[in-house]
């Protein structure tokens, strides 16, 4: 897979907040990284949101599907 661009911004509705421990969020708009991070196992972390709680980042993989 080339390299993909990605939406600039992404609105999105989080169930369970790893940063505060809540039921979650809706409508967070979460920002794109300008250098996606990539983890070990090979998840590329794509975009990010602040916790309007902690205020401590909420990191994002926007998964992208290709057509078949």
């Amino acid at each position: 897979m080339g390299r993909v661009k990605l939406e600039e911004t992404v609105t999105a509705n989080i169930v369970g907040c790893a940063r505060c421990h809540g039921p979650g969020h809706d409508q967070l708009e979460f920002q794109a990284f300008l250098h996606p991070v990539v983890e070990d196992g090979g998840l590329v972390l794509t975009h990010w949101a602040t916790c309007p709680i902690t205020k401590e980042p909420i990191l994002m993989a926007l998964m992208i599907k290709e057509d078949e």
